[in-house]
């Protein structure tokens, strides 16, 4: 499996590491955020949907 559009290590790990004992929950990246906070209206079934073609564009078959 090939990651196209997912964060490398370090733009993940360096912000979390950055939180630790000030925040509890850490949104790294602008996708993740934007994801989180437009799909809390939406109803589980939206929710899958969207994001299962958010997903099949993060990685690709070899």
């Amino acid at each position: 499996m090939k990651m196209k559009k997912a964060l490398k290590p370090e733009d993940v790990g360096v912000p979390i590491l950055n939180a630790i004992g000030r925040r509890s929950t850490v949104l790294p990246g602008f996708l993740t955020k934007f994801l989180v906070y437009n799909l809390r209206l939406l109803p589980r079934w939206g929710k899958t949907r969207i994001m299962g073609s958010v997903m099949s564009g993060f990685t690709q078959h070899q």
